[in-house]
């Protein structure tokens, strides 16, 4: 139960990215198939600290893999292309609005590559989704996308784990009876 669990979570954000359905790449599925093994657990009269933690993991997970999913598909299937910024809005980080070689605007933000010298007009690289499923993203994020991979496996390892102890601590063995 505890790979499926994790399986499941992770298949529904990969799905999401794949099939460009908002409801799978928003993690909201993932995030309920996360608390349903939570159920499930609760109902196998798991202790709730360990139930705790599982859902914890899984909610993290859920949230995670769909983003990291896109960004290994973009890797696979995107094009590079030249965006034109259009605006900047300044957060925590820059962030570019740009127009697509076709003259569309995107319909999202991007954080790489746009910096606080980035103007109006400048050229920025972005990957696109050919299919169009995909928001943009910034060009030249093949290092980060190995860190979230690897933030991710180890979470879906953790979350398998801690299930597995979690359903194992939840069988209960007889007391032996006292001899007569």
């Amino acid at each position: 139960m505890s790979t499926v669990g994790t399986t499941s979570i992770i298949g529904a954000g990969v799905a999401g990215a794949l099939t460009g359905i908002p409801v799978l790449f928003s993690g909201m599925i993932g995030v309920l198939l996360a608390l349903s093994l939570a159920i499930y657990l609760i109902a196998t009269r798991a202790g709730h600290l360990l139930v705790a933690a599982v859902t914890v993991l899984g909610v993290t997970l859920a949230l995670q893999s769909p983003e990291v999913a896109a960004e290994t598909v973009l890797t696979v299937r995107g094009e590079p292309q030249t965006a034109t910024v259009t605006s900047i809005a300044f957060h925590t980080a820059p962030h570019c609005s740009v127009a697509q070689p076709d003259g569309r605007i995107a319909r999202t933000t991007i954080t790489r590559g746009c910096s606080q010298a980035t103007r109006p007009g400048d050229a920025i690289g972005i990957i696109s989704d050919p299919k169009g499923l995909l928001r943009p993203r910034g060009a030249g994020f093949s290092e980060s996308l190995d860190r979230s991979l690897t933030k991710t496996a180890g979470l879906a390892l953790g979350l398998a784990a801690l299930s597995f102890l979690t359903i194992i601590r939840s069988y209960r063995v007889p007391s032996p009876r006292p001899p007569r």
